[in-house]
């Protein structure tokens, strides 16, 4: 499994499977949609929507994992 390492201590696996599972969070409440890192304090992205259906926040998620292996956040790969 390869790793991108945006700061000194943390690392995002390339793996979406992994990724989904264990790095990233949805939440829902009444401020709206936070995507959220599991292992850092860090906020990808907000919308002041609450609504936002379960498939709708899986492709947010896909399209972040994907910016974090495009180098979009900074970083650089690691294995």
């Amino acid at each position: 499994m390869k790793y991108i390492r945006i700061s000194p201590n943390v690392e995002y696996s390339t793996d979406m499977d992994f990724f989904l599972e264990n790095q990233i969070l949805c939440i829902v409440d009444e401020e709206g949609t936070k995507f959220c890192s599991l292992i850092e304090n860090r906020l990808f992205m907000r919308s002041k929507n609450r609504r936002i259906s379960k498939r709708m926040q899986e492709y947010i998620m896909r399209e972040i994992h994907s910016d974090i292996c495009r180098l979009c956040y900074g970083g650089e790969p690691v294995d």
